[in-house]
């Protein structure tokens, strides 16, 4: 078999597997969630929703207004990545639509596809489009560990039994994450030869760049978490720097297991590192955070684009024909088409 034929199996064999995973994450998810709400009854979890004032939830929404406009700088990253002279309003659309996407059906459901689609439309080749998603990878995950480290090592946390991750706390994994996060700052500093991977040549994007990914990323879970934190009512006495460990192993789970927007991952984490006789005002904020900073976006994105489909087909639809095709329209003509290339 050959090496064409053989990737093209394995990939088939992947995406023919990868939903059946996610869903039974999301189905054990499920379960160790409900095993936590369970130990309260539904007036416990309403009385923890009302509690929520009105105000609070627009400092979500305006936080999470920030936030997004934050994110724009990983798309905006990425493109200098590649080099190639896309106008700003671009990134950010593409950026919005997503991010929104993904927030709700994951990076391999909804928001790759969705940035292939607009990427590739505005003229990006494959190979470029790949190098973008991995300068987005690359700046997620050197971000979180950088900041991650920074808060475990600071303000360092009991990591719950029911989680299954090999530590007692953070404080372990502190300066783990920060030598990795220093490490690939140090290398793209010093290292200035391509380095082959997947048949292809990657450079690493410098050192000022790479601060510039760590910096976006940083912000991002920084903004990100206050929208979670203020959905808890002042009473509890809950932390910022609290939460903010927390949500930083929810929204890492929920990245490490695929499953879409993280649904039922990142509440399982979230009610399981709480106290008990907080669960109910953890779940409520879990609950409102999802309205609001996932689906409330998807409301404007969703119609955004297919708005955006509608006005490239219509755009199709007016353009020329191409010149072979006007020729075997003609009568008498001899050239024969077989087939036209998709508009899209």
């Amino acid at each position: 078999m050959s090496d064409e034929r053989r990737g093209a199996s394995g990939a088939g064999w992947f995406h023919k597997v990868a939903p059946i995973v996610v869903l039974a994450i999301v189905v054990i998810a499920g379960f160790v969630l409900y095993r936590e709400l369970r130990q309260h009854s539904f007036e416990d979890y309403r009385k923890a929703l009302v509690q929520i004032h009105p105000w609070r939830m627009g400092v979500c929404v305006g936080l999470m207004v920030v936030n997004y406009a934050v994110l724009i700088g990983y798309d905006y990253i990425a493109v200098k990545s590649t080099g190639h002279p896309l106008p700003f309003r671009r990134i950010a659309f593409a950026s919005f639509v997503g991010f929104a996407m993904s927030y709700n059906f994951g990076s391999l459901l909804g928001g790759g596809s969705v940035r292939y689609r607009f990427y590739s439309l505005w003229g990006l080749k494959p190979a470029e489009i790949v190098q973008l998603v991995m300068i987005l990878g690359i700046t997620f995950w050197f971000g979180v560990f950088g900041l991650a480290g920074v808060v475990f090592l600071l303000w360092p946390m009991d990591i719950a039994p029911e989680l299954n991750i090999p530590a007692a706390n953070t404080n372990s994994l502190a300066w783990i994450l920060i030598g990795l996060a220093a490490a690939y700052l140090l290398v793209s500093a010093i290292w200035k030869k391509p380095v082959h991977f997947w048949g292809r040549e990657w450079r690493f994007p410098g050192f000022w760049m790479s601060a510039a990914q760590l910096g976006v990323a940083a912000l991002d879970f920084l903004v990100a978490a206050a929208c979670f934190w203020v959905l808890f009512p002042a009473h509890l006495q809950v932390g910022y720097t609290e939460i903010l460990g927390v949500y930083l192993l929810a929204i890492v789970a929920g990245v490490l297991t695929h499953a879409p927007g993280g649904a039922g991952v990142f509440e399982a984490v979230i009610v399981a590192t709480a106290p008990t006789e907080q669960q109910p005002a953890f779940t409520a904020a879990c609950v409102l955070f999802r309205v609001l900073y996932n689906w409330l976006p998807l409301l404007v994105a969703g119609p955004l684009y297919l708005m955006f489909e509608r006005r490239i087909r219509r755009q199709a639809a007016l353009a020329p024909a191409p010149a072979a095709e006007v020729s075997a329209r003609r009568p008498g003509s001899t050239a024969v088409v077989a087939g036209s290339p998709d508009p899209d």
